[in-house]
């Protein structure tokens, strides 16, 4: 009989398992991050960042005559990262003094409506 391989008898390979999701986006899921860094930097520096660039390619579409979908789904890509960032803020503020928790998790909410309005 030859050799068989783990892969050939159904068995996941190294190469064939899932990989792990990567390590920040992790910890902002799993609430491993501090508040401070999942409001100030997280979300209001690199998630204002990444909604300015995307409306800023969105206009630059609209100016150019791009087709109105592709200006849209460029003004829209950001959404699900946005509302991840929500989440994240409200799961890491889950265990805090409650000052803090309630302003961060409000603080979430207009970022977040601030973000569709513009």
């Amino acid at each position: 009989m030859g050799d068989v391989s783990a892969g050939d008898l159904g068995v996941p390979t190294d190469a064939a398992r899932p990989r792990p999701v990567p390590g920040h986006f992790r910890r902002l899921w799993c609430a491993e991050s501090p508040l401070w860094r999942v409001v100030l930097v997280d979300m209001l520096v690199w998630g204002t960042l990444l909604n300015l660039c995307a409306g800023g390619i969105s206009l630059t579409l609209i100016a150019h005559d791009a087709p109105d979908w592709a200006a849209l789904a460029a003004f829209l890509m950001p959404i699900p990262y946005n509302l991840f960032l929500c989440v994240a803020v409200w799961r890491a503020s889950a265990t805090g003094h409650a000052a803090l928790t309630t302003g961060a998790r409000a603080l979430a909410i207009v970022w977040l409506a601030g973000v569709f309005m513009f």
